[in-house]
């Protein structure tokens, strides 16, 4: 960790430890803009990345101040807790070292730690259109770092420790503080769903117009297929707003498809992937064969996964897994990915549903953009897998899909009677 960064950090979790509660959130955003996530403080042989670090003063806070308040475990809870434990013990059964189990003991503590944050930090949907308003100044903020990188081929960050920009068949890929320019795509082409939520549901569409153009802007300046196709995605499913309660059609709709051209197809069907290149120079035959070799191999990894060397040994250049569902279950065999698909379905149908609920328009956008967000980051899981600054985003995500499930028949009760002016001044949505 360079010292700059140290001092950035230092001053990050001050503010975690001082800030008030409506303002927790934001040194965490602070941090997932501006902050490289590769940079980490070795303490006894252990490294601490800097999310870890922030996690760690966020807890000790709540933990001091009497923040921690209850909250009533749901199903989303409980199938994220097991889950994520599930492919972190896997993954040190493989190895058996003491390097292994701590390395994955940090993970535990980021991913726990962080959902156990913002799940504790959303007690309302005031509070969601809060955590997007803080989004939207780091968008704004982190605006003319990125333009100046993607005119001069120069990333401001890389005083913090960040590398050069990346340059393919011609075209500059702008990463920013992000670990790589997908990472920085993927993470703008979620945000555009959330914008856009909060603009229809608060009505100010300048305010989050703004926004919503430079995530845009970002997804362009990455320069990378994955972040283009999630944001298409991202604009069609929010066109289906009034289609929403025919997602059992859509699915085996989907599924229909997808047989089709399994019939229709040489090859299997996966290796569409490889025919779509937004972006000259993609690799979607890579992505296309690591599905192919997992699948002539799954005897090999669906109980205890597999590693770098078995991996490569597939033929799959340098173990490189761009795929989060397939990394998952390289880390944690096929049940380990079984239960985060199964996770992302259960999240997904709980927004979902509460939606439709009986609530005023302005919140069913505002959840249908959370939604929605969380589709896009599905999508972007088939050409990336996770790490970095991206996996904050995923973890508030996860949790707002956990406040709204324990909410489902309960919330809202006597929202019928309330107009949506009368609706939005009681719970400050405009925040």
């Amino acid at each position: 960790m360079t010292p700059l960064t140290q001092a950035i950090t230092s001053v990050l979790c001050i503010l975690i430890l001082v800030l008030p509660r409506k303002l927790l959130l934001a040194p965490f955003v602070m941090g997932i803009f501006f902050v490289p996530a590769d940079q980490c403080l070795v303490v006894g042989g252990a490294n601490f990345f800097v999310s870890q670090i922030m996690v760690i003063s966020a807890i000790l806070r709540m933990a001091v101040r009497g923040e921690m308040q209850s909250v009533k475990i749901n199903t989303c809870d409980v199938v994220f807790m097991v889950s994520t434990l599930y492919v972190a013990t896997v993954y040190v059964l493989y190895d058996m070292s003491t390097e292994v189990l701590v390395f994955r003991c940090g993970r535990l503590l980021e991913s726990f730690g962080a959902y156990f944050i913002f799940r504790v930090s959303t007690r309302s949907w005031a509070d969601v259109s809060r955590f997007g308003t803080l989004l939207a100044a780091g968008v704004i903020m982190l605006l003319p770092f990125v333009v100046k990188e993607h005119l001069t081929a120069n990333n401001p960050f890389a005083i913090l420790g960040r590398s050069a920009t990346a340059l393919r068949d011609g075209r500059l890929r702008c990463s920013s503080s992000f670990p790589h320019p997908i990472m920085l795509g993927s993470f703008a082409a979620a945000l555009c769903p959330l914008f856009f939520g909060c603009l229809k549901a608060t009505g100010r569409k300048v305010f989050w117009g703004v926004p919503l153009v430079v995530a845009v802007y970002f997804v362009i300046a990455s320069a990378s297929s994955g972040p283009a196709l999630s944001l298409v995605g991202g604009v069609l499913f929010l066109a289906s707003f009034r289609l929403r309660k025919y997602a059992k059609e859509f699915v085996i709709g989907a599924f229909a498809v997808l047989c089709l051209l399994s019939i229709l197809m040489n090859a299997p069907v996966w290796f569409v992937i490889a025919r779509i290149n937004v972006v000259p120079g993609s690799t979607g035959w890579h992505r296309a064969n690591l599905v192919q070799q997992f699948a002539d191999h799954f005897g090999e990894w669906w109980l205890l996964g597999a590693r770098g060397p078995a991996i490569v040994s597939w033929g799959v250049y340098a173990a490189d897994v761009t795929n989060h569902y397939l990394a998952l279950g390289a880390n944690g065999g096929f049940l380990g990915m079984a239960l985060f698909i199964g996770l992302l379905a259960l999240c997904i149908n709980a927004l979902r549903k509460y939606s439709r609920r009986p609530i005023p328009l302005v919140t069913q956008w505002l959840v249908w953009g959370v939604c929605v967000s969380l589709i896009t980051h599905c999508i972007s899981f088939m050409s990336v897998t996770y790490f970095g600054q991206i996996s904050l985003l995923l973890y508030w995500s996860l949790a707002v899909a956990a406040f709204a499930c324990g909410n489902l028949r309960c919330e809202f009760a006597n929202v019928r009677s309330m107009s949506n002016v009368q609706y939005q001044q009681r719970h400050n949505i405009c925040v």
